[in-house]
């Protein structure tokens, strides 16, 4: 499945996050210009943008920016020896988290 998707990235975010800014964005402190970009989903990828969508009403575009956002913080954790973990619930223990 392809999507298109126009998704405004915060500097300070993806900077933080260990990115850095891309030769389209705007020169000067201004707002970033949008990135247009195809991205071909996997069914596995498809399936989870779509239970994300299901999950938070969020438009695709927007699913994907935070996901890349997240993945980015991931990157950036693990590249300085760090680790992502998640509990289920109060009474489970933390897992890590592995993106395959």
């Amino acid at each position: 499945m392809a999507v298109k998707t126009d998704e405004r990235v915060d500097e300070k975010q993806l900077a933080g996050a260990g990115g850095q800014q891309t030769g389209n964005q705007a020169s000067g402190g201004g707002n970033p210009k949008i990135e247009r970009v195809t991205v071909n989903l996997s069914p596995r990828s498809s399936a989870a943008l779509a239970q994300i969508v299901g999950l938070t009403g969020d438009r695709k575009t927007d699913a994907i920016g935070k996901a890349l956002q997240a993945y980015a913080m991931i990157q950036a954790a693990q590249a300085q020896g760090g680790a992502m973990w998640i509990q289920d619930d109060s009474s489970a223990d933390p897992a890590r988290v592995h993106i395959y």
